[in-house]
């Protein structure tokens, strides 16, 4: 039992570091696109474990706002939550965020607005119902992102503030999430 046991944590180690080395492999091979070449790029510079994805498009005036993929991973070494977009065009990786808790000392000491101020300013943005909120450090800059169901369109829209100014960063549409959402 001891030596099945010896086994399987020695597989079990060398699994992982294996995947890793297939997925760089893989991508400098076949140079996907679309959703399959963002997975192989963003495993391949963030290695780690893909615990959500979310399909998502810019709101901005147009025919065809621009499509991108939103990876939440937990890294290998660290063990840190980041969210990291893809282009599935074009596989540029987009809008690093590292998600933090709000007590963290690295977001609340430089934080100028607090959560209550912030859904306030949300709330002069939208009608819509605050569904989910994290918050995130973006270039060591404190940012509180909401997740805000639109009754009167029927969507789901994600709203990013400054946690310094209460401005709006970025406003993108989601199309469906896949996985679990992070902690």
């Amino acid at each position: 039992m001891a030596k099945f046991i010896l086994s399987l944590t020695i597989f079990g180690y060398l699994l992982p570091a294996y995947c890793h080395a297939q997925v760089a492999d893989t991508f400098t091979r076949l140079k996907l696109k679309g959703f399959p070449g963002c997975v192989l790029k963003v495993l391949n510079k963030y290695p780690g474990v893909i615990l959500s994805v979310e399909a998502e498009r810019t709101k901005k005036p147009g025919p065809k706002p621009e499509l991108f993929y939103e990876f939440d991973v937990e890294l290998d070494r660290s063990k840190k939550i980041i969210e990291i977009e893809c282009n599935p065009n074009t596989l540029e990786l987009m809008d690093y965020e590292e998600e933090v808790e709000i007590t963290d000392e690295r977001f609340s000491e430089n934080a100028l607005i607090s959560l209550e101020k912030a859904k306030l300013l949300l709330k002069e943005k939208t009608k819509g119902e605050i569904i989910e909120f994290e918050t995130s450090l973006q270039n060591g800059k404190p940012v509180y992102e909401f997740d805000v169901f639109e009754k009167d369109q029927g969507i789901e829209v994600e709203y990013e503030l400054d946690g310094v100014t209460g401005l709006i960063l970025e406003t993108e549409i989601e199309l469906f999430e896949i996985g679990k959402s992070s902690p």
